[in-house]
């Protein structure tokens, strides 16, 4: 019993152990499979479901040659895959730049790219597939830009004389403006009129003014970005005033039975605003461009009424409490005079001073 017994747990061990051994053959040929397929770039098929777009392509005559940044939809027929790569390339014209020459360098990055359902790969291969089948790629991407030299050759956008390397950092270039600004700004801006009711009263406020737009500087280092789609750099940064003083000629408040008047002085003790602009280099030159101006912060708002005699503390105690629309009214009217002072020196500022000129 006891031999019969050893002799049935023999062969389970054998068995157990053939199986390990065919499933490890299984599993290493797949493996051996997978590696191969990616070596056959003979047997790959590509082809590509849109067109580069010839807003894409930059062409510079003088040089003879082209550079392209754009999306290629493609189809990957042996490796049954497909999606999206993104295309970083140059190339070398003909003296006539009706065709390419060669491509100088070209990169292309998946993106979106997928297997189908049925195919044996997984995601983690989708970049060696794309480095495998680059020439096939470079192929599909001369073809494309023949086609657009042949067909569209008087479209394309001419290369700027500026090239996109900054001799200065973006730093100085939101230092430089606020300079120059502060030269041209008026002191003394105009303010909305206040016009406001509440339980028991009201409070109105004319001929008002914002003054200290002259001291703003900025708080933070400024980023700059460039923009593929537009060929333009994005540069935001973070401004404060220091010192920024408003006040009303003439005001009328109504508190119960109690009316006083007077004027009104105020200043404001933290300003901080964050502040976007373009700069684009263009043909023959180059501009900015106000794309957002917006103010995060306005604290230790102080407030002086004049004409209020023995009844000042009550008063200005309800006017604190009651005008709760007073900081947003502060805060809409240095936004706007933020915009328009900043709008008015942009759209006269040359920027190309701050490129290398190509030429």
């Amino acid at each position: 019993m006891s031999d019969g017994s050893s002799a049935s747990q023999a062969m389970v061990g054998i068995a157990y152990k053939a199986f390990i051994f065919v499933a490890w053959l299984i599993l290493f040929s797949l493996a051996q499979t997978q590696d191969e397929a990616y070596g056959v770039a003979n047997e790959v098929s590509i082809w590509s479901y849109n067109h580069i777009r010839r807003q894409d392509v930059v062409m510079d005559p003088k040089d003879y040659s082209l550079s392209v940044n754009s999306l290629l939809n493609i189809v990957v027929g042996q490796h049954a895959a497909l999606g999206n790569v993104k295309v970083s390339a140059t190339a070398a014209l003909s003296p006539d730049l009706r065709t390419v020459i060669h491509l100088h360098s070209s990169s292309y990055e998946p993106e979106n790219m997928h297997f189908s359902p049925n195919s044996v790969y997984s995601a983690q291969h989708i970049h060696k597939m794309v480095e495998e089948i680059k020439p096939h790629l470079d192929k599909l991407l001369t073809g494309q830009l023949i086609n657009i030299l042949e067909n569209h050759r008087a479209d394309l956008r001419p290369l700027s004389p500026f090239s996109t390397a900054l001799n200065v950092s973006a730093n100085e270039i939101i230092d430089d403006l606020l300079f120059a600004g502060a030269q041209n700004i008026s002191d003394n801006l105009p303010l909305p009129d206040v016009n406001t009711s509440f339980d028991k009263g009201y409070f109105k406020a004319w001929n008002g003014w914002l003054r200290g737009l002259k001291t703003v500087y900025r708080t933070t280092d400024a980023s700059l970005l460039f923009d593929e789609e537009t060929q333009s750099f994005k540069i935001t940064s973070t401004l404060s005033l220091a010192k920024l003083k408003y006040g009303y000629n003439g005001y009328e408040t109504k508190y119960s039975l109690w009316k006083f008047s007077g004027r009104l002085d105020g200043s404001v003790g933290q300003t901080s605003a964050n502040i976007e602009i373009a700069m684009k280099p263009t043909k023959d030159t180059c501009h900015f461009t106000l794309l957002r101006v917006s103010v995060t912060q306005l604290e230790d708002i102080m407030i002086t009424l004049t004409g209020l005699g023995i009844w000042e503390k009550i008063v200005m105690k309800y006017v604190y409490e009651n005008i709760s629309n007073f900081k947003g009214l502060l805060v809409s009217g240095a936004e706007s005079k933020l915009n328009t002072f900043l709008s008015d020196l942009l759209f006269s500022y040359d920027c190309s001073k701050y490129f290398h000129k190509t030429g």
